[in-house]
């Protein structure tokens, strides 16, 4: 994300799937619990994220239609 905490797309999209899908209850790249916003008043629960959950097959094709985006000048950037 914006600020590193995440190493994987995936995972940043594991996390705003969370608010949707009452099983995503762990960061994968952890193994353990989501932690709360550092500043929970900010979080607006009720106009936070509406929409369907993802299952895990549309995170993996969201996470390689993304990849495709990215521009030549940067593919030394991305480790594999």
């Amino acid at each position: 994300m914006h600020n590193g905490v995440f190493r994987e797309l995936t995972t940043v999209i594991e996390f705003y799937d969370k608010y949707l899908s009452s099983s995503r209850t762990h960061n994968p790249e952890t193994q353990k619990p989501w932690k709360q916003a550092q500043v929970p008043e900010t979080v607006n629960m009720k106009k936070l994220i509406k929409g369907k959950k993802f299952s895990d097959r549309k995170i993996k094709a969201l996470v390689a239609f993304l990849n495709t985006l990215t521009d030549r000048r940067y593919e030394h950037l991305i480790s594999k």
